[in-house]
């Protein structure tokens, strides 16, 4: 059985006799975030039409780079998706209106998908999911952008020993910015919170804590075409940063887009000179983002969503912003009072604590669409600091918003059933693997 590493987020499990069984967050063709978001190396032809043959593809959680439609209409109806047990399940319930076959997988129950291979999905607190998948030889442990606890991951570790003993350990996880956490200024100056090597650092103690054979690099293959987030192209995190941090001795480092044999470990890869990357065509669509940009506005209409998006959480905000939120939007801002509940327009002046600058049409739809969430990770937002206030403020911001996005508290019974679920989930418990049938 093979493992290879397609797209962003794809994981390719192929049979013994090379037959693609299970494909994971497919993001294939053309781009994320409003055009921010590009794919360092697109698969061909023949990659694309095998992916079409695949029996299962798994959707880990529901950020447009892993659950990416433009990529699902393009692998077609032939495939069953597969989607974490989350307490506002979306992803399944999307794709079944659209005509796909997709269910639900049960936490915590290996599930056999083919002869030789189970897979087990492990959801977490904030809408994203682990994905365990067991072959004869070897046990894939998908973290993608999930970021356990160090306890949560000691206690996997424990509970592989159990369940796969002796199996070789395969780990698969994001190892670059996808927040805010570049995004950040204050007095014209970018404030920094992490550094290239802490990420590094972060996957190489997950490699230890999960006493991983090889990790390979994953969720990160992207970049940053737009004119306000190409910045951060130089933040992220590349094969000669992973190589020159490394420090997990007994993990052995594979190079992105890794085709990888479960049994023997050998493995071929794509060498950065091969990678499919037609930049003109790509740039024509972003020119074409942009155009809509900036000619976007701000109606009434956008300003009641606005209100009505931040009122659930007025309270909160007003101990996290005192001095409200102000928007920026090319060249036209709203100030935003926590106390009042109310936006109103302004010119050339700060009166927030923050101001969030963000391209108007992202915003309108973001709101419209209801993934304002989503604006953290774009890139192309940036978040002025006014006076002392720690950062970690506005990640509190993003994280609340989300919550509401995916409907958590929207009402008190949602709110109810995500803290039930995120209690009932948080002592993983993986069972011991039955029998091969």
């Amino acid at each position: 059985m093979e493992v290879e590493t397609l797209g962003h987020a794809g994981m390719l499990i192929r049979d013994d006799a090379g037959a693609p069984v299970l494909f994971t967050d497919p993001w294939i063709t053309g781009s994320c975030y409003w055009r921010s978001w590009w794919l360092q190396h697109y698969p061909d032809e023949a990659q694309l039409e095998e992916l079409t043959r695949v029996a299962f593809c798994f959707v880990t959680h529901e950020h447009p780079d892993h659950f990416h439609t433009a990529s699902i209409r393009r692998l077609g109806r032939g495939i069953h998706y597969l989607c974490p047990d989350l307490p506002q399940e979306h992803i399944a319930a999307y794709l079944a209106q659209q005509g796909y076959a997709a269910s639900v997988v049960p936490a915590f129950e290996w599930r056999t998908i083919h002869p030789g291979i189970r897979i087990l999905s492990i959801p977490m607190f904030n809408d994203d999911s682990l994905l365990l998948v067991d072959t004869p030889s070897a046990v894939l442990i998908n973290l993608n952008d999930a970021k356990p606890w160090a306890s949560q991951l000691r206690r996997l570790d424990r509970l592989l020993d159990a369940a796969a003993p002796g199996k070789t350990r395969i780990l698969l996880s994001s190892y670059s910015p996808a927040s805010v956490v570049n995004s950040f200024v204050r007095n014209s100056t970018r404030v920094g919170l992490r550094e290239k090597a802490d990420y590094v650092r972060y996957v190489g103690r997950n490699c230890e804590l999960l006493n991983a054979d090889c990790y390979m690099p994953f969720a990160s293959q992207v970049i940053f075409k737009r004119s306000d987030s190409a910045w951060a192209n130089d933040f992220r995190v590349s094969m000669e940063d992973l190589a020159a941090h490394w420090s997990a001795s007994r993990t052995r480092l594979l190079p992105p887009f890794t085709r990888l044999d479960l049994r023997d470990l050998s493995h071929s890869f794509v060498a950065p000179e091969q990678y499919r990357h037609d930049e003109e065509p790509l740039l024509e669509k972003v020119r074409a983002q942009e155009a809509l940009d900036a000619v976007a506005r701000f109606d009434d209409a956008d300003i009641e969503r606005l209100e009505q998006k931040l009122r659930h959480a007025r309270w909160l905000l007003a101990a996290l912003f005192p001095r409200g939120i102000d928007f920026a939007f090319g060249d036209t801002s709203f100030h935003y009072s926590p106390w009042s509940s109310r936006c109103a327009r302004t010119v050339n002046s700060v009166r927030g604590d923050i101001t969030l600058h963000v391209p108007a049409q992202a915003f309108r739809e973001a709101l419209e669409y209801g993934h304002v969430g989503d604006l953290g990770t774009t890139m192309f937002t940036i978040i002025t600091l006014h006076g002392r206030l720690h950062p970690r403020r506005v990640y509190l911001f993003f994280m609340v918003m989300s919550l509401n996005d995916y409907g958590h508290t929207r009402t008190f019974r949602n709110w109810f059933k995500w803290a039930r679920h995120a209690i009932a989930i948080h002592r993983w418990q993986v069972p011991v693997l039955p029998p091969p049938r």
